[in-house]
C-alpha cells in the first residue's frame, strides 16, 4: 500500500475509533448498511478537517437504534468544538438534540428559539402558522373480509436481482396493514409490483377474491380498473408529470373516464379538478398552474385527491408524508384515517417509524425481501422493531397474514 494510503487509512480508523464512527475499512460502500454508509460520509468530512457538517434529514432511512447513534456522533462532535446544522421537520429530533432551532415558513425565517425554551407544540405553530394535532387521533378498527390477498410474491428489480422473495399477507377491509422496514428492503417492488408497473417472478395477487392479472404495459391500468389505487413513492418520477398542469395530472391514470375515443371532456375533467382543490385545499387553487410550482406537500396532495376521490376499494400508498411540511402531515394522515373507516383496505409504507405506529392497526416488519415479523402498534417496542428492521431478529420471524 503507497504511503499516503496508510497514512489516510491510519487517520480514518483514529478518526473512527475516536467518535464512535466504527466501519470496516475494507468493505465495499454498496455492501454496507445505509447507516455505515452515513458513517463514511461524516467521516470523510472529518478527515478533510471540516469545522461544520450540515446535514438534510440525516435520519430518514435509519433505524431508531441507528438515529440514536447518529445522535450519540453529533453530540460528542458538538462538544468537541465542531458546528452541526440539522435540517429536519422531525420535531422530536429537533428537541432531542440541538441547542438552538431557526424555523422556516414559505421561504423566510420566522424565529430563532433556544430549544429548551420551546415545545413542539410551539414550533409546529410557527412552521405552519396555526396550531396543529401533533397525534392521529383514530378509533379502534373494525376488520371486515379480506380485499388485497398477497400470496408466495416474488419480486425482481430492473436487473433482475429478486427484491421480494416469498411474501405473503393479507389486508382486509377496514383496516390500515403498514410495512416498516429501512429502505431498500424490497418495499418499493412490493408496492411496484401490486399496483401494476413491475412484474412478478412468481405469486398471486387477489383483489376482492378475484386474480389480478397484472404483467404487461397496461397492467398498472387492470389493477385500477379492478379498483386498486396507488399513491407511489415517488411523487415527482411516478405520480405526476410535472410540466403539465394542476387539472391534467388531476385526472392522470383515469382520463379514459372523460370522453371516449380520441376526444376528452376538458370541461368535465376541469370541473373534477376544481372539486378536488376544494376537498384537499390544494394551494394555490390554479387550475392551469404547472404541477412543478406547486410545494410538495400540495404536489402530495394532488396525488392523494385523484387517487382517493376514485373510490378504491383498495389503496397503497408509498411514503405518504415524505417531504412534507406538518400541517400537510395533519391533512393527509386524517384523510388516511377516514378512508380506513369508510371500510377500505390501506396498505401502507414509510420509513417514518413514527408515522407507521400512529396510522397502522398492524405492522409488517420486512428486511432483506422477506416479512420477518408482525407487531401490535399499541404495544409495539421501538428498539424491537428497529431489531426486526436490521436483520437482528429475522431468524425468528415468519411469514404472516
Amino acid at each position: 500500500m503507497p504511503p499516503t494510503l496508510s497514512k489516510a487509512r491510519t487517520q480514518l480508523k483514529a478518526l473512527a475509533r475516536d467518535y464512535g464512527l466504527e466501519v470496516d475499512p475494507d468493505a465495499i460502500i454498496e455492501n454496507l448498511s445505509v447507516g455505515q454508509q452515513q458513517r463514511v460520509e461524516i467521516l470523510k468530512a472529518l478527515y478533510r478537517g471540516a469545522e461544520t457538517l450540515i446535514l438534510d434529514e440525516p435520519t430518514g432511512v435509519l433505524t431508531p437504534d441507528e438515529a440514536d447513534h447518529l445522535f450519540r456522533i453529533l453530540g460528542k462532535l458538538r462538544d468537541e468544538g465542531k458546528t452541526i446544522i440539522l435540517i429536519t421537520h422531525k420535531l422530536r429530533e429537533i428537541m432531542a438534540i440541538t441547542d438552538e432551532v431557526s424555523v422556516m415558513r414559505q421561504g423566510a425565517m420566522v424565529k430563532t428559539l433556544t430549544t429548551k425554551d420551546t415545545s413542539p407544540g410551539a414550533l409546529a405553530e410557527l412552521m405552519v402558522g396555526r396550531r396543529v394535532l401533533l397525534r392521529v387521533e383514530k378509533g379502534p378498527a373494525s376488520p371486515g373480509k379480506v380485499l388485497l390477498d398477497v400470496e408466495n410474491l416474488v419480486v425482481t428489480d430492473d436487473f433482475k436481482v429478486p427484491r421480494v422473495k416469498g411474501v405473503s399477507f393479507q389486508v382486509r377491509a377496514g383496516e390500515i396493514v403498514g410495512i416498516a422496514g429501512v429502505a431498500g428492503n424490497g418495499q418499493s417492488e412490493l408496492l411496484e409490483s401490486i399496483a401494476g408497473m413491475r412484474d412478478q417472478l412468481l405469486g398471486t395477487i387477489r383483489l376482492n377474491g378475484e386474480v389480478l392479472s397484472l404483467e404487461g404495459d397496461d397492467g398498472a391500468a387492470r389493477a385500477r380498473a379492478a379498483g386498486l389505487a396507488h399513491v407511489p413513492e415517488d411523487r415527482l418520477r411516478m405520480g405526476l408529470v410535472t410540466t403539465f398542469s394542476e387539472w391534467e395530472n388531476s385526472i392522470l391514470g383515469y382520463q379514459h373516464s372523460y370522453g371516449t375515443g380520441p376526444g376528452l371532456d376538458i370541461a368535465m375533467a376541469r370541473a373534477t379538478a376544481e372539486e378536488y382543490i376544494k376537498k384537499f385545499d390544494i394551494r394555490p387553487p390554479n387550475l392551469d398552474l404547472k404541477t412543478a410550482n406547486f410545494s410538495g406537500g400540495n404536489q402530495q396532495k394532488i396525488v392523494l385527491a385523484r387517487e382517493m376521490e376514485r373510490n378504491p376499494d383498495v389503496l397503497i400508498v408509498g411514503q405518504p408524508t415524505r417531504g412534507v411540511d406538518i400541517g400537510a402531515i395533519e391533512f393527509i394522515h386524517n384523510q388516511i384515517i377516514k378512508m380506513r373507516d369508510a371500510g377500505k383496505a390501506i396498505l401502507l409504507v414509510s420509513v417514518e417509524l413514527d408515522e407507521i405506529r400512529s396510522l397502522a392497526d398492524r405492522i409488517l416488519v420486512i428486511f432483506d425481501g422477506h416479512i420477518v415479523g408482525e407487531a401490535d402498534p399499541a404495544t409495539a417496542d421501538e428498539t424491537e422493531l428497529g431489531l426486526l428492521m436490521t436483520g437482528s431478529h429475522a431468524s425468528s420471524g415468519k411469514e404472516t397474514n
